[in-house]
């Protein structure tokens, strides 16, 4: 935790709005989303951003935990290479960092739903895990990707087309609502691997049910592979990472 609040501290030392950037990025980004997207999916303006603030909020702390994760390894080196340090914690640090970026923005978000008045109801109550379930993704993708780095410096522009991918072709920016399931869009949506873990948010904030059990099994199964798969790939060439810093 020292460490992570050490890095908290040298990520807005200098900056003019400091932490306050870390809350309204995500909003202008939402801002920016919704008008545009609101178009094409056909909604209303407010109503097309609360549903994109329901799956938004967690794909950032996703995106910025994978990308700031990325490079903590390589940017530690200076620790791995004086102390006994386990390289896992660099990329753990940055998902703490995540943590409260997250924390933040949904706090403002809550009152930007209330103000719409988008009354609390049963199924937020299972957004805590929700919450468990994107961390443990967003924390093994920054294991993944920090480890690669280490190894392979130009993999970055490949992980941020890679993300965005992700997000443009998802139910996060396209409402699920107004697509034919009997299209090929619909039917790739049903394999895309991150319509579960939409499902987590948007079910409980937007829709206001629980998410289904087929969600929570799918995701929840994915998140614990990828992992588990980040993990032992670390362990097994750590040994060669302090070549490579």
């Amino acid at each position: 935790m020292g460490l992570a609040k050490c890095q908290f501290i040298l990520r807005y030392r200098n900056a003019m709005l400091g932490f306050f950037w870390a809350v309204g990025e995500p909003f202008m980004f939402l801002g920016v989303l919704s008008i545009v997207f609101a178009q094409i999916n056909k909604q209303p303006l407010a109503e097309y951003a609360l549903y994109l603030f329901s799956g938004l909020i967690p794909w950032k702390f996703l995106e910025s935990t994978t990308l700031n994760g990325m490079e903590s390894i390589v940017g530690g080196r200076w620790l791995l290479t004086q102390m006994d340090t386990p390289a896992v914690t660099f990329p753990c640090v940055s998902t703490v960092i995540g943590v409260w970026d997250l924390l933040c923005t949904f706090a403002v978000g809550s009152v930007f739903f209330l103000l719409l008045g988008t009354p609390a109801g049963g199924p937020l109550l299972v957004l805590p895990f929700a919450f468990l379930v994107w961390l443990v993704l967003a924390n093994g993708l920054a294991i993944l990707s920090a480890t690669i780095f280490v190894f392979v410096r130009d993999i970055k522009p490949i992980v941020q087309m890679g993300l965005m991918l992700l997000f443009f072709s998802s139910i996060i920016l396209n409402m699920e609502s107004n697509i034919d399931p009997h299209s090929l869009y619909g039917q790739l949506l049903r394999f895309h691997p991150m319509t579960s873990f939409a499902h987590l948010f948007q079910d409980p904030l937007y829709w206001k049910r629980f998410p289904s059990r087929a969600d929570w099994l799918i995701s929840s199964g994915i998140a614990a592979g990828v992992w588990l798969c980040s993990a032992a790939f670390l362990r097994r060439v750590r040994s060669k990472i302090y070549f490579y810093l």
